[in-house]
């Protein structure tokens, strides 16, 4: 999470109320108009192995693992720099 989004989120809660933390290293996104995004962060916790099947069954769950340019994905897996980049067919390079 982002420091501007933590800093917005904690203007929504109030003291005492429960939450949950999701520790995802990983995050793939298919949007409406067709184009999908990889974002893949460092495992600082060393809690999940980052690999190319963590991503391909993650396209699988979602039902576009066909549409993925998976050189692009091998390359964005590889640098674990936490940007999004789009990692469709189509998409740019």
């Amino acid at each position: 999470m982002h420091s501007d989004d933590a800093q917005e989120l904690f203007g929504q809660l109030s003291v005492g109320e429960p939450g949950v933390i999701v520790y995802e290293p990983i995050l793939l996104a298919h949007l409406d108009d067709g184009r999908i995004f990889l974002e893949v962060h460092r495992d600082v916790y060393n809690k999940k192995q980052i690999l190319m099947a963590s991503v391909r069954a993650l396209a699988e769950a979602n039902g576009f693992v066909g549409m993925v340019d998976w050189a692009k994905a091998a390359s964005v897996i590889d640098r674990k720099d936490g940007l999004a980049e789009e990692i469709d067919r189509s998409g740019a390079s």
